[in-house]
């Protein structure tokens, strides 16, 4: 254990401690003092010079500030006028673009309306190629049928004056003939239609170039009165009328020979009859009539004054009994 005396003692160590450290510490400050006192006078210069020199080192720095803010100012300077160089150099390159475009754009509207020229000639060309094409078809075609023509004709020609009727159309699906030899104006014209087709048609008809004319055919100086004229008109009428009634608007193959044959006939006759009336009359001096009620013709004509004769005109006249009525002229009988 610790007695009282070495507390003691300790604290005796201890205050000596401080004793000797505070001795050290004022001793050391004395020396401290001395030291700068003494250094003093050699570190004023050096401290002036230091100043001087941080003065300096400051404007040198502040100078090298400005002149790097100089610089950069400067640096800037040649960035943009570089970039409006650049941009300028851009504009100009823009602008010949734009030059060479619009140059190009005129060449392809160029192109393009030569190109539509040149398809519009083309397009000609083709036409001119197919026209030439179809007129030489065209040709060959009339070549065969002027041959073919030529050889109907040669055959027509053959059997022409054997009938007193010419063909108008001889067609797949259409015969028609017009007999004209006796009466010119109006001709009588019969179409035979539907050929290819059962039951064939007969389409008998008058055709007249001008409306209430007739013409007969003369032969030399022997010419028909109007009378007469009139007279064979109205049998071509009655013909007409006859033929479409009995065919009933129909015919068979067979029967159109029957019926151009059948014709042939009657206008003979109907022509001998005419010659025989015109004959009467121009040697009788006689009057062809024509009967109100029934339509039929007679011809009248007075023997010496006394007589008064009528010759009923009908189908039968010339070869049948004829239908004759004898009159005294009244006032001419003592």
């Amino acid at each position: 254990s610790v007695g009282p005396n070495s507390e003691r003692t300790v604290e005796l160590l201890q205050s000596l401690a401080r004793s000797v450290e505070e001795f050290a510490l004022a001793d050391w400050l004395g020396w401290e003092t001395q030291v700068a006192e003494a250094l003093k006078q050699s570190v004023e210069p050096v401290s002036t010079d230091t100043e001087t020199d941080v003065d300096q080192i400051s404007a040198k720095v502040r100078l090298a500030d400005d002149i790097h803010e100089s610089m950069a100012n400067m640096a800037d300077r040649r960035v943009r006028k570089a970039r409006r160089r650049s941009i300028c150099r851009r504009k100009t390159a823009v602008s010949k673009m734009e030059d060479e475009l619009r140059d190009i754009e005129l060449q392809i509207e160029e192109a393009e309306a030569e190109f539509e020229e040149q398809q519009k000639a083309k397009e000609m060309l083709s036409l001119m190629s197919d026209a030439l094409r179809a007129e030489s078809s065209a040709k060959s075609e009339i070549q065969l049928q002027k041959k073919t023509a030529e050889e109907s004709r040669g055959k027509i020609n053959s059997v022409e004056k054997l009938h007193i009727w010419s063909p108008l159309c001889m067609e797949d699906s259409e015969i028609s003939v017009s007999f004209n030899e006796f009466v010119k104006d109006p001709s009588m014209v019969v179409k035979f239609v539907n050929l290819q087709q059962r039951p064939i048609k007969c389409i008998p008809s008058l055709i007249s170039e001008q409306e209430n004319r007739i013409i007969l055919k003369s032969v030399g100086s022997y010419k028909y009165s109007p009378s007469v004229a009139a007279f064979v008109k109205a049998r071509m009428q009655r013909l007409v009328e006859e033929m479409a009634a009995k065919n009933g608007s129909t015919i068979t193959v067979p029967g159109m020979k029957m019926t151009l044959q059948t014709l042939e006939w009657q206008i003979g006759r109907l022509e001998l009859l005419a010659k025989e009336v015109q004959r009467m009359i121009s040697q009788h001096e006689g009057v062809l009539y024509r009967n109100n009620g029934d339509n039929s013709f007679g011809i009248r004509f007075d023997m010496g004054g006394k007589l008064r004769v009528k010759i009923l005109l009908s189908n039968s006249f010339a070869h049948g009994p004829i239908n004759l009525t004898l009159d005294q002229i009244e006032d001419s009988v003592d």
